[in-house]
């Protein structure tokens, strides 16, 4: 996203959009860790699954880190340094010639990347009206997440409690942030169906349920963004050739 942002709009460079993109992801974990504290409190009250338990606990951790390194890039300037020099020598090594030709252009004036970069993070991260309307926003968002599961699974008849719904949700999605395939293709769905079956809800219901659920929250999302990316590609072809 940081590398395609500037090609969408000329007004933003590449320091900024990455700085973006950092600040994004803090906006989503921040609400996301209150949600873990949240989901092991219920858990310690209603006597969880050990194996959810376990989950819980590791994903908590992990997004704990993740957002503790995001922290650090913002109060630590030399992080950020280290952040950055570390991804142009990792894509110099990549055997894809444009992005490699952008480490090596981006390597030249490294230190005025690494200036924007912080600017960028310093103005938005000390701005409290921004932090606080986007982790507002942002929590938001979450709570009609695990909302829309509870309604599906009061639509195909086999209601489950709220609280199931954000333990089970949670969990699912702080393994989602480790996994390595695009949004978790195939690992969401089937943790998903795991982890609601630990509740003795049937395969078959969860399988639905979560089948109806990233259909809107992940398929239709990515279908309009492939529509999206093939137009201002041929746009691109058409402005450069024609």
């Amino acid at each position: 996203m940081a590398y395609l942002l500037p090609k969408v709009d000329r007004n933003i460079n590449t320091e900024r959009s990455a700085a973006g993109v950092i600040i994004n992801t803090f906006l989503t974990v921040f609400p996301v860790v209150s949600f873990i504290l949240i989901a092991i409190l219920l858990g310690l009250r209603h006597s969880i699954p050990f194996k959810l338990a376990v989950v819980l606990l590791a994903g908590g951790c992990a997004v704990s880190l993740a957002f503790l390194a995001i922290l650090m890039l913002f109060i630590k300037e030399e992080y950020s340094r280290r952040l950055i020099t570390f991804v142009i020598n990792f894509l110099k090594k990549v055997p894809v010639d444009f992005l490699r030709e952008h480490a090596i252009d981006a390597e030249k004036r490294v230190d005025r990347i690494i200036e924007n970069f912080n600017d960028s993070m310093h103005k938005t991260m000390a701005d409290k009206s921004i932090l606080a309307s986007g982790i507002l926003l942002s929590s938001i968002i979450w709570f009609l997440y695990f909302f829309q599961t509870y309604i599906i699974f009061q639509f195909i008849g086999y209601p489950v409690a709220f609280e199931t719904i954000l333990i089970v949700k949670i969990a699912t999605i702080v393994i989602g942030f480790l996994s390595i395939t695009p949004g978790a293709v195939g690992i969401w769905e089937g943790i998903s169906t795991w982890l609601f079956s630990l509740y003795s809800i049937p395969a078959s219901t969860a399988a639905a349920a979560v089948f109806i659920e990233r259909l809107f929250t992940f398929w239709i999302g990515s279908f309009i963004g492939f529509l999206a990316m093939a137009y201002l590609g041929a746009s691109y072809l058409l402005e450069k050739y024609v």
